[in-house]
């Protein structure tokens, strides 16, 4: 599989271009926020396909690259 750094720029574009589509063929406008989710969910269903391995990469070399990103799962308050 592809390395993370490739996909998630790729991702951006589709997304981008998705919205960019949607505007002009039938006037519906996204907010940056509805399509930074759209990426995180293909992200995610990827991920159910085929698990993420870093290899040879650190958290702060994704950072340079201006790829890290943070998630944070907040647990049902009935728990």
């Amino acid at each position: 599989m592809a390395e993370l750094t490739q996909i998630v720029p790729l991702l951006i574009y589709w997304e981008l271009w998705k919205a960019r589509n949607k505007a002009i063929f039938y006037d519906y406008k996204m907010i940056v926020g509805q399509v930074f989710h759209h990426v995180l969910e293909l992200l995610h269903f990827i991920s159910l396909a085929h698990l993420f391995v870093l290899e040879n990469c650190s958290g702060k070399d994704l950072q340079q690259l201006g790829l890290w990103l943070s998630f944070t799962v907040s647990k049902p308050k009935n728990a």
